[in-house]
């Protein structure tokens, strides 16, 4: 789905765009992940597991357009994708139609300017729009950053898994499952 592109004004006053990222963005996308993957352990790769190429990117980015349901909005300061987040249902399946996972991240030298919440609020409602009935994720529980912004938006913690993800260092980290009903 794309949702066409809108200013924002941050908390710095700076200007952000927000929009769906097009197949033009593809190697963006990637230095951003790449970018993003190497600042912090709060996220499940590194950047050396960033490993589609443009072509396949632009693919994924394709796909994500013509899906009728599903999103990605990304974040541009003067030119530059400095964020993006997305919601996609969990499955296809009847059963479970109903249920979105949002994944969202910001690189590290604009966090704490508002554009995790600017993208979370139009998650959200989209989202809503779109059909889903509850959105989940699930975080790094010492990523209190994270998780103070996702209770600000109504998420709400219902479990958590113990040595989630292991880091280089050989440390591991917990996460928490959360998850916000949108009816």
């Amino acid at each position: 789905m794309k949702m066409e592109a809108m200013e924002a004004i941050l908390k710095n006053g700076r200007k952000a765009i927000l929009k769906s990222p097009e197949e033009e963005d593809a190697e963006d996308l990637l230095n951003y992940m790449k970018i993003m993957s190497g600042e912090t352990n709060n996220v499940l790769r590194y950047p050396e597991e960033v490993t589609l190429t443009v072509e396949q990117e632009k693919d994924y980015i394709r796909n994500n357009l013509n899906n009728e349901r599903d999103f990605n909005i990304a974040a541009f300061i003067d030119g530059k994708l400095v964020a993006n987040a997305g919601i996609f249902g969990v499955d296809t399946k009847l059963k479970v139609r109903h249920r979105a996972k949002l994944g969202i991240a910001v690189i590290k030298d604009y966090w704490g300017m508002g554009i995790g919440g600017l993208l979370m609020k139009h998650c959200l409602e989209q989202a809503k729009e779109n059909g889903y009935e509850q959105v989940e994720l699930d975080v790094v529980t010492a990523n209190t950053p994270a998780v103070s912004l996702y209770r600000k938006y109504g998420f709400e913690t219902y479990g958590t898994i113990k040595n989630a993800q292991k880091t280089k260092d050989g440390s591991y980290q917990d996460h928490h499952f959360m998850i916000k009903f949108l009816q």
